[in-house]
């Protein structure tokens, strides 16, 4: 069977005429919304079936220093998932005006001893932590996704929320599981007081493994020459894209790799009239 890392990519940008460009993780949206917008209308992933980790999608964790005011370790993490609650305004699968939508992490199976962490952004210590294969108390689960400061969760207000930054921490190697399901926390259904409008939605099972160690290591660009250096573990399917625009298609510029060596070092000379490059990297497991 073959593990297909759909989405994930690293991404760097090149801003032509400077000396360095910028690499980061590229984002990854989880829609969450409703089957429908009628009260007892149960929530719902709206792409949630491209990460089911029944789909063969594995999250990569790749391998960070984190520092905080208790010190500096070492840990898997990764911050590119963002959960967001989309807006009616722009989402025909939007949950109703008047909900209040939270994600709750129900269980995590992983190696022995191994714990997972949930990170609020920007946060010097992790929020909740779930040890693998435990129970997890619903108000010591749970990440908020509408943005209350913009209405959500008024009898009126959109559920709109995206919170960026967010992180997944693991403290052992290995492969895990999580699990996710989302809740309505409103009190704004319209006929039963006190009582949310949407139930919840079916389980979302994704899977995270810090086996995929894809890290951009040197980022530069010189005279319209970019440099790109990068770490690809395991990985012997690599392939670099290019495009000027973020959003748009995406052209492959070297690759496919069939071999795996400690680092690769790709190099590209650039158009200079373009005001902006970008590069990323995609990769399939055996």
């Amino acid at each position: 069977m073959k593990t297909h890392v759909k989405s994930y990519s690293l991404l760097a940008a090149v801003l032509l005429g400077l000396a360095a460009g910028k690499a980061q993780a590229q984002l990854i949206s989880i829609d969450c919304g409703a089957v429908s917008t009628n009260a007892g209308a149960k929530l719902k992933f709206i792409n949630g079936t491209n990460y089911d980790a029944g789909t063969g999608y594995v999250a990569p964790l790749t391998y960070q220093r984190i520092s905080n005011r208790f010190g500096t370790n070492n840990v898997y993490s990764m911050t590119n998932f963002l959960f967001q609650a989309v807006s009616v305004k722009t989402n025909a699968s939007a949950a109703s005006l008047g909900s209040y939508l939270v994600c709750r992490i129900t269980s995590v199976t992983g190696p022995a001893g191994g714990v997972l962490s949930f990170w609020e952004q920007g946060s010097g210590w992790s929020t909740y932590d779930f040890p693998v294969n435990d129970y997890y108390a619903a108000n010591k689960s749970q990440f908020i996704l509408g943005n209350c400061e913009n209405g959500a969760g008024r009898p009126d207000g959109d559920p709109f929320g995206a919170i960026r930054g967010r992180k997944f921490v693991v403290n052992k190697p290995g492969d895990y599981t999580v699990t996710f399901r989302l809740f309505d926390v409103s009190q704004n259904h319209p006929t039963q007081p006190k009582t949310p409008i949407h139930i919840a939605s079916d389980p979302l099972t994704i899977k995270f493994s810090t086996k995929i160690d894809l890290v951009i290591t040197q980022f530069g660009n010189t005279n319209g020459v970019a440099t790109l250096v990068y770490k690809q573990g395991f990985l012997t399917n690599m392939v670099v894209e290019a495009s000027t625009n973020i959003f748009g298609a995406w052209t492959p510029v070297a690759g496919p790799f069939t071999n795996a060596p400690l680092l690769t070092t790709n190099r590209f000379t650039n158009d200079p009239s373009l005001p902006a490059i970008y590069y990323r990297l995609r990769a399939v497991t055996p």
